[in-house]
C-alpha cells in the first residue's frame, strides 16, 4: 500500500507543477480579455491559442484515448505505454516549467482575489486524479480478506500481467492502479480548460453582486460632490492619450481627477470614484469604453457627462460590435445621454464621427488638423521629440510647442483643447500647460527607447488599431537606420475586414520594413502578397522573435514595436 502510494505521490508533482503552470496561462488569457466570453470566443477565433497551450491538451486527449481502448483489451501488453509516455510526458514538462521559471518567462496572472480562487480551486481539484486510483487500489486490496481469504505477503510487486494454468490472464493490482492513474490525469489535463472556464462563469456571479454595490456607493459619492465637471472620453481610439493631454491642462488651472491607465468600463470609473475621486474635485475626466451597445451608457449612469467627445470611430473590435453600425450606435451613447445642456467635442477629421454630428440639439464643437472648424490646427511642424503648430479658435491664434512624438497625436492635442476651451481656460493658458507638462511627463503612449542590444525601439506596444498602426509606420520611415524592423502581434477584433485592412497596411509595410517578426499568420500572407522576398520572422512563441532581435539586429538598426507583445519587449528592453 506505502509504495503505489509513493509512486502516485512521485508522479503527482510532476503533473501537479505543469497543471498549475496550465492554469496561470489560461487565467491569465481570461484576464487580458477581461473575463468576458464575447472577447475571449472572439480571440480564439481569430488568433488561435499558442502551440504551448495546445499541444498538452493535444497530447492529453490522445492519451486518454489510447488509455480507455487499450483497457477494454488487457491481454494487451502495449497497455504499458501509458504508464510510460505518461511519466515521462510530465516529468518532461516539468523541466519545461522550471526552464520557463528560471528564464523569467513563467506566463502568470496578476494577483487578485478572482485569479488566486481560480487557479486554488484548481489546485484542489487536482487532488481529485489521485483520489480516485488510491481509492480503487484500497478497494481491491482488501477484497480477499472480506471473501474470508488469506492474503500473501510479497517481497517484489508484481507489475507485468500473467496468464495461469487455468489460461486466466491476471493483471496485478499495482499495475491497474497505475494505469487508471493515468487515465485520470490525463482527462484532467484535457478537461482543465472547460474547469477554468468553469470557474470564471462560476465567480462572475460574485462579481456581479460586487460591481452592483461598487456602482451604487459610486453613484451615492458623485452626487455630494458640489459643482463637479464631467467631462466624458470615448472613441475607437486616442481616447487614453486624450485623457491624459487633457488632465495636463486641467489641472494646471482645477482640482482636476481622471481614470486610470485605461480603466474605462462602469466598474472601472465606480472604483476610481470610490478610491481616488476627492469631496474638492473641480473636474473629473472619464475614460468611456464599450465592446458592445448599452456599456457606455451604463458608464453614463453613473457620471453624465457636462462634456462628451468622441475621438474617433473606426473598425477597432468589429468583431464584437459586428457592424460599424453598431459602433456607432454604442459610441453615440455619451451624447444621448450627457447632460441636457452639455457641450458635444467631435473630431471633424473622422468620416464616421461625422456621420452623427448635428444628431442631437446639443451644442458641437469640432476640431481638425485639416479644416477650418471651431477649433483648428495650422503651421504644423514637427522636430525630433516634438510638435509645434498654430491653434485657432473664435479668430485668435495662439502657438503651441509640445514635446511629443506623432503628428497623428495632434488631434487629441485639439480634443483635449477643446475641452479646455469649454471651462474657460485662455488659449495662452492652455499653450502654457502643454509645453510645462509635457517636458516633465510622456505625453501618449508612443516613445523611442534604447534596447539592451543597442538598437533604437520605437514602442508603440501599448495598443493597436490600423490607424495608428500606419501612422507608426510613418513614424518608422522618417527614421534613418541600417535596417528597420516590424515587431507585431497583428490587430485582434478586426473581424471580416481583417483582409482588407492587411492588405492595405501590407503596402506600407513593404515600403517601409527589411523585416517582419510577427505571430500572425494572416499577416504574414497578406505581406507576401506584396512582395514575397521581404524577411519575415514568423513564429507563435517568442524564441525565435528573441533570437532573431538579439544575433540580427544591430546599433543602427530600429525596431518598431506595434501592438501588445509585453513578454518580448521586457526581454528587449528591460
Amino acid at each position: 500500500m506505502f509504495r503505489i502510494l509513493f509512486f502516485l505521490l512521485f508522479v503527482f508533482f510532476f503533473f501537479f507543477t505543469h497543471i498549475i503552470k496550465r492554469a496561470f496561462e489560461h487565467t491569465y488569457l481570461w484576464q487580458i480579455k477581461e473575463y468576458r466570453w464575447d472577447r475571449f470566443r472572439v480571440f480564439l477565433r481569430e488568433s488561435g491559442l499558442s502551440l504551448g497551450t495546445v499541444i498538452p491538451s493535444v497530447i492529453a486527449a490522445v492519451l486518454s484515448f489510447f488509455g480507455i481502448l487499450l483497457c477494454e483489451f488487457l491481454r494487451v501488453k502495449w497497455l504499458y505505454l501509458v504508464i510510460v509516455v505518461g511519466f515521462g510526458y510530465y516529468v518532461h514538462l516539468t523541466l519545461v516549467t522550471f526552464t520557463s521559471i528560471l528564464d523569467g518567462k513563467l506566463i502568470r496572472p496578476k494577483i487578485s482575489i478572482r485569479n488566486m480562487l481560480i487557479v486554488g480551486t484548481v489546485a484542489l481539484l487536482s487532488l481529485i486524479p489521485m483520489i480516485v486510483p488510491i481509492k480503487y487500489f484500497h478497494l481491491h486490496f482488501n477484497l480477499p480478506e472480506r471473501e474470508g481469504k488469506e492474503i500473501e505477503s510479497a517481497e517484489v510487486i508484481e507489475i507485468f500481467p500473467k496468464e495461469t494454468e487455468e489460461g486466466i490472464f491476471i493483471i496485478p493490482l499495482e499495475t491497474a492502479t497505475a494505469v487508471l492513474y493515468f487515465k485520470c490525469l490525463f482527462i484532467f489535463d484535457l478537461a482543465l480548460p472547460v474547469s477554468i472556464g468553469a470557474m470564471v462563469a462560476f465567480t462572475s456571479i460574485f462579481v456581479h453582486f460586487s460591481r452592483k454595490r461598487k456602482i451604487r456607493l459610486a453613484k451615492e459619492k458623485i452626487k455630494k460632490i458640489e459643482n463637479l465637471k464631467i467631462i466624458g472620453i470615448t472613441g475607437s481610439y486616442g481616447k487614453t492619450t486624450t485623457k491624459e493631454i487633457l488632465h495636463m491642462i486641467l489641472a494646471s488651472k482645477y482640482k482636476t481627477y481622471a481614470t486610470p491607465e485605461n480603466v474605462n468600463s462602469d466598474v472601472g470609473v465606480a472604483i476610481t470614484i470610490l478610491e481616488n475621486v476627492g469631496v474638492l474635485a473641480d473636474v473629473f475626466i472619464v475614460e468611456m469604453g464599450a465592446y458592445k451597445i448599452g456599456e457606455i451608457k451604463a458608464i453614463c449612469d453613473i457620471v453624465q457627462p457636462d462634456v462628451a467627445v468622441i475621438t474617433a470611430i473606426a473598425e477597432q473590435h468589429l468583431a464584437l460590435f459586428g457592424t460599424i453600425e453598431n459602433t456607432l450606435k454604442a459610441k453615440y451613447e455619451i451624447v444621448e445621454h450627457s447632460k441636457p445642456e452639455a457641450v458635444i467635442v467631435l473630431n471633424g477629421d473622422s468620416d464616421l464621427v461625422l456621420r452623427v454630428a448635428g444628431k442631437s440639439d446639443k451644442r458641437e464643437v469640432l476640431y481638425s488638423t485639416r479644416k477650418e472648424l471651431d477649433v483648428w490646427a495650422s503651421d504644423i511642424k514637427s522636430r525630433s521629440d516634438r510638435v509645434e503648430f498654430n491653434v485657432h479658435y473664435k479668430g485668435k491664434v495662439q502657438r503651441v510647442e509640445i514635446r511629443m512624438l506623432g503628428e497623428h497625436n495632434i488631434s487629441n492635442v485639439l480634443a483635449a483643447v477643446s475641452v479646455a476651451l469649454q471651462l474657460d481656460m485662455e488659449l495662452s493658458e492652455v499653450a502654457k500647460a502643454l509645453k510645462k507638462g509635457s517636458e516633465t511627463k510622456q505625453i501618449g503612449r508612443l516613445s523611442v527607447r534604447k534596447s539592451k542590444y543597442g538598437f533604437r525601439v520605437i514602442d508603440d506596444s501599448y495598443n493597436s488599431n490600423p490607424a495608428g498602426f500606419a501612422a507608426s509606420l510613418d513614424l518608422l520611415d522618417k527614421q534613418k537606420a541600417n535596417k528597420k524592423v516590424l515587431v507585431t502581434i497583428g490587430i485582434l477584433e478586426l473581424g471580416g475586414i481583417r483582409k482588407s485592412i492587411y492588405e492595405e497596411l501590407s503596402k506600407k509595410i513593404v515600403s517601409t520594413c527589411d523585416a517582419v517578426v510577427t505571430t500572425d499568420e494572416k499577416l504574414v500572407r497578406a505581406v507576401k502578397e506584396q512582395r514575397k522576398k521581404i524577411q519575415i520572422i514568423f513564429d507563435k512563441g517568442i524564441d525565435k522573435q528573441l533570437a532573431f532581435l538579439r544575433n540580427e539586429v544591430g546599433k543602427s538598426d530600429v525596431v518598431l514595436f506595434e501592438g501588445p507583445n509585453l513578454r518580448l519587449i521586457e526581454e528587449i528592453v528591460k
